[in-house]
C-alpha cells in the first residue's frame, strides 16, 4: 500500500521479500490477479447501535450491492446472542433482505460471535475475510456477554486464514468515544486486514467502499517454509518491498507451525 493506504498496482514476485522469524524465504506462488472472496459481514444488533440502525443498514446494503461476479457474502447479527440473517450467497436480494432485518436490542457478546463467525468461515475455502461491525466493547459475562476473553478472539484470529477488517463505529456519538479501538485495531491487523473508525454514516459508505477496494485487489504469495518443524510454534512473517521506503505490505503477522 502507499502513504494513503490505498493499492499500489504493478508490483511483480521479484518486488518482494518475504521473511519468517528473520530468515528470507523463496516464494513458491504468486499472483495479482482478481481472486473471487467470501465475506462474512457481523453486525452488531445491540441497543447501543439503535441511534445509527438506518445509516448502518444503508451502508451494509450498499457495500453488499458492489460485490464482484464470483463473490459470495453472508449477514450475521449478534447482541447477547449469534445469528445468521442469511447463508453464503450471490444473491444480492437476500443479502439486502438479510440486512434490512436488523433490530437493535439487547446487550453485546462480541468476542463470542468473532470467534464463531471465523469457525464457519474456515468451512470456506478460497479467500476469506470478516468485516466486524462494532463499537468493539463487549457485555460484562453475567449480563449477556461473552464467555469468551478478548485473548481468545486475538489468537482466534491469528489461527484463522480469514482476513478481518473491523469498522468501530457510534454514529452519531463523538468519535473514539466508546470505542474499544485497541481490540479492533489489534484484531484486524494480526490477520492482515484493518481497522476504520468513521464519524458518521456518510463517512462510513466511504469506508465500505475502502474495503470493497481492498479485497478485490490483493498481492496473494505463498512460500514454504525453510524451517521444516512442525512443534506448534509461533512463526513471525515479515513481508518488505524492495528498493523504496514509500510503499509498506499488510499481511498476516505470522502462523503457528503445526
Amino acid at each position: 500500500i502507499g502513504s494513503a493506504g490505498r493499492f499500489w498496482p504493478g508490483l511483480k514476485a521479484e518486488d518482494f521479500e518475504v521473511l519468517e522469524e528473520g530468515v528470507p524465504q523463496d516464494l513458491s506462488y504468486f499472483a495479482n490477479e482478481k481472486t473471487p472472496v467470501t465475506v462474512l459481514m457481523l453486525l452488531d444488533a445491540s441497543s447501543s447501535i439503535q441511534r445509527s440502525l438506518k445509516g448502518v443498514k444503508s451502508a451494509a446494503v450498499n457495500f453488499l450491492r458492489r460485490l464482484r461476479v464470483g463473490d459470495k457474502a453472508a449477514v450475521a447479527f449478534f447482541n447477547h446472542e449469534f445469528r445468521f440473517a442469511t447463508a453464503f450467497t450471490d444473491d444480492q436480494t437476500l443479502l439486502a433482505g438479510g440486512v434490512k432485518s436488523m433490530r437493535a436490542s439487547g446487550l453485546t457478546a462480541l468476542y463470542d460471535s468473532v470467534l464463531t463467525s471465523l469457525e464457519r468461515l474456515s468451512t470456506i475455502d478460497g479467500r476469506k475475510a470478516l468485516l466486524v461491525f462494532s463499537d468493539g466493547a463487549d457485555s460484562w459475562p453475567a449480563e449477556g456477554g461473552s464467555e469468551s476473553t478478548m485473548k481468545d478472539a486475538f489468537e482466534g484470529g491469528k489461527l484463522s486464514d480469514a482476513s478481518i477488517y473491523a469498522i468501530g463505529f457510534l454514529g452519531a456519538m463523538p468519535q473514539g468515544y466508546g470505542v474499544n479501538r485497541g481490540f479492533l485495531k489489534r484484531l484486524s491487523r494480526d490477520s492482515g486486514g484493518r481497522a476504520f473508525f468513521p464519524k458518521g454514516t456518510k463517512e462510513l459508505n466511504k469506508v465500505f467502499t475502502q474495503i470493497h477496494t481492498e479485497l478485490s485487489s490483493q498481492y496473494r504469495m505463498a512460500y514454504i517454509p525453510k524451517n521444516t518443524e512442525k512443534d506448534g510454534g509461533w512463526r513471525n512473517i515479515e513481508v518488505r518491498i524492495k528498493g523504496t521506503t514509500d510503499l509498506a505490505a499488510r499481511t498476516r503477522v505470522g502462523y503457528y507451525a503445526k
